[in-house]
């Protein structure tokens, strides 16, 4: 069932609907809607202040109108981001074939020390690690490449590189889905890129010449 509205609730927790009313609410809150948990919180504490108040009687009217005062002011539940896992595709220091990439040309005539190729779900992840400005020191390119939609969707979101749970380093996404970090030094990171259905993660990703 949907969630149920406040006074329904509130008729719930006062005994005053059908049994198969009460049935479907308590089903409903015991899978864990965290919004109706939160109502049910809310209202029992009203209730018992109610109660405990021998100075003078609630009258419904009064009631009701705290209610809908609340039931102004709260805010909607919101999902949390969706997690969207990849799976390695192609990898040049393990794979005797050239990779099938779509790198831009415009990026960089020097061939990659490292190309990677990522799927999840409706996107192609390239990644590419070349030789930066010092000996251990690397860049990473890479190119999110939507099945479903434009590149030019993904302005505006961004890519976080990590060790750990420590963040690295952060990077816009372009109108052609790319995005750089410079100066990397070698080693394995994760890798999370915000797209509009939530959030795609690269885990264990190591550079050209991690240890």
């Amino acid at each position: 069932m949907k969630c149920p509205s406040l006074t329904n609730l509130l008729d719930y927790l006062r005994g005053h609907l059908r049994a198969d009313e009460r049935v479907a609410i308590r089903e409903h809150i015991s899978r864990g809607c965290p919004s109706c948990q939160e109502n049910q919180r809310w209202l029992e504490e009203v209730l018992r202040l109610t109660s405990e108040d021998k100075s003078f009687t609630f009258p419904e009217e009064v009631i009701q109108k705290v209610i809908a005062e609340f039931k102004d002011r709260s805010t909607p539940f919101r999902s949390p981001l969706r997690q969207l896992f990849t799976r390695l595709i192609f990898d040049s220091l393990t794979s005797q074939q050239p990779a099938n990439v779509r790198f831009d040309p415009a990026i960089g005539g020097a061939v990659a020390e490292r190309q990677m190729l990522f799927q999840s779900e409706d996107y192609d992840i390239d990644l590419r690690f070349e030789q930066a400005a010092g000996p251990g020191v690397e860049e990473m390119v890479g190119q999110v490449l939507p099945r479903q939609q434009r590149a030019q969707d993904l302005i505006g979101f961004s890519a976080q590189l990590f060790q750990g749970e420590v963040e690295v380093d952060h990077a816009q996404i372009d109108a052609r889905g790319i995005f750089k970090f410079a100066g990397v030094l070698s080693g394995i990171y994760d890798l999370k890129i915000q797209v509009p259905e939530g959030e795609i993660y690269v885990r264990g990703m190591a550079t050209a010449h991690a240890p």
